[in-house]
């Protein structure tokens, strides 16, 4: 046990973990100032999804376009 502390005496702090993707999300609804990172990976994030739904919507219409053919 004493190893350990001073192993972790010696290391270095390690930096503050990133705010997931959920906070980020809370924060913005309860009007939270965010810092400029954090807007752009949420920006990021939503842009992501956008065209993951876009890909999904346009899948669907490939299959009932099939559909209406057969």
């Amino acid at each position: 046990k004493e190893w350990r502390e001073k192993r972790k005496a010696t290391e270095p702090p390690k930096p503050p973990k990133k705010k997931s993707i959920k906070e980020l999300m809370e924060l913005e609804k309860t009007r939270a100032e965010l810092t400029p990172e954090e807007s752009e990976r949420l920006a990021a994030h939503r842009r992501k999804k956008a065209d993951q739904q876009g890909a999904r919507r346009e899948g669907k219409k490939n299959v009932q376009q099939k559909k209406k053919v057969s």
